[in-house]
């Protein structure tokens, strides 16, 4: 009787996803992503001791497409499947910085993803943030370049 139950446990765990199966065409599609957060709203003003403690070599404006690309060049020689982007909604400068960002990706063969910031400045009420979301499911999500990853059960990812 126990070996019974210990049977049907365990098939009730591997159908829930608990344990993993060992050959899900998911796990043999591709090893997981390595993904980075990206923040595209510094400028000539951001590069101050008193506003940021670790100055970068070379100071750049977010907006620069050229810096952009050469970003995504930098992420991608040393394995970086895509960025997850900072956006703070609507008619801001991460949201025209990053339609920038997601044709220069899909030029590299490069994935970006929204990092939706719920403390964004430009959102005041819940309504705002819905609209903002639906703006974003509306305007990115369907690019080529936007990063669309499923997760199944058993916690592998298909893109």
């Amino acid at each position: 009787m126990k070996r019974l139950i210990v049977f049907f446990l365990t098939i009730l765990a591997v159908s829930l996803g608990a344990i993993p199966t060992t050959n899900t065409q998911a796990q043999s599609a591709r090893p997981p992503l390595v993904l980075a957060f990206y923040y595209n709203w510094f400028d000539e003003k951001t590069w101050d001791l008193n506003r940021v403690p670790d100055l970068p070599i070379v100071k750049y404006a977010s907006r620069d497409p050229n810096i952009m690309a050469h970003h995504i060049q930098q992420a991608k020689s040393v394995g970086i499947d895509a960025f997850v982007v900072s956006w703070w909604g609507a008619g801001n400068q991460t949201d025209d910085n990053f339609k920038v960002m997601l044709n220069l990706a899909r030029q590299a063969n490069f994935q970006v993803a929204v990092d939706f910031e719920v403390n964004s400045p430009f959102y005041r009420s819940k309504y705002d943030v819905i609209q903002s979301l639906k703006y974003l499911m509306s305007t990115y999500i369907n690019h080529p370049a936007y990063l669309n990853a499923v997760v199944t059960p058993n916690g592998s990812s298909n893109c």
